[in-house]
């Protein structure tokens, strides 16, 4: 049997957890047009991506019970979403937001390598 108990105390949700998933959530907020995420739990799951007003962006099934996944969400826009996974084990939720460049290049430096978040100086002739 599993049990996922919710418990307020002093305003704040803490979570007592026997079997539930746990999710991990990284880079929090992304800039690359990805989202790692990490849950541990063995069974099957569903993952969500819902906006702040609660509509349902995507939607992935999971049948092998992967540990660690990869979301493209390049072409999502910037801003805050909600990530939820469903499971037979319980629920998990997390909030992220994707934040896109200002301009809409990829920036390069003389051996054509993607610059991150570098210092960038431009020399005028």
């Amino acid at each position: 049997m599993r049990i996922c108990i919710k418990i307020r105390h002093n305003n704040y949700a803490n979570r007592l957890a026997t079997n539930c998933p746990t999710l991990t959530l990284y880079p929090n907020p992304t800039y690359s047009g990805n989202i790692n995420l990490q849950v541990n739990t063995t069974g099957a799951y569903t993952i969500a991506i819902y906006n702040l007003q609660g509509t349902l962006i995507m939607q992935q099934y999971v049948a092998n019970g992967a540990a660690k996944r990869s979301l493209p969400v390049a072409h999502l826009a910037s801003g805050q979403y909600i990530l939820s996974i469903k499971s037979n084990e319980g629920n998990a939720t997390r909030m992220f937001q994707i934040a896109h460049p200002f301009f809409p290049f990829t920036l390069t430096d003389e051996y054509n390598a993607p610059l991150h978040g570098e210092c960038l100086f431009f020399s005028y002739t």
